[in-house]
């Protein structure tokens, strides 16, 4: 006598957004940037929320895509205004740009929002 099996094979879920993250910075660090920014925009539409936006400004930044960069750190700001590490980013941009004067008010922006930071 044989004993029929009924089971279902269910997709695998989409990984979630902690994952996601986690995956983008793994990436990162062996520099497939291009893979890590696409983990990094996942975890952005699952979840939008000023350490994904910084961590993905991050990789932007590392393929000189300051305007996106800059962008994504300003959304970050609005959310959390006292989000010291959306200002490090704005501090990065601003040097991309040679604008001196707007990277020493981002730091000073760190600085104050960030009681860790120590530079």
């Amino acid at each position: 006598r044989s004993r029929s099996t009924n089971f279902s094979v269910r997709p695998t879920p989409p990984l979630p957004d902690p994952a996601r993250t986690l995956r983008a910075a793994l990436l990162s660090a062996t520099g497939a940037l291009d893979d890590a920014i696409a983990e990094a925009e996942s975890a952005e539409r699952l979840r939008t929320d000023p350490p994904r936006l910084v961590m993905h400004a991050s990789l932007l930044i590392a393929q000189q895509r300051f305007d996106e960069a800059g962008r994504l750190a300003r959304r970050a700001i609005e959310l959390a205004p006292d989000y010291g590490a959306a200002y490090g980013i704005v501090a990065a941009v601003s040097l991309s740009r040679r604008d001196l004067e707007g990277a020493r008010t981002a730091l000073e922006n760190v600085q104050s929002k960030d009681p860790t930071f120590d530079g």
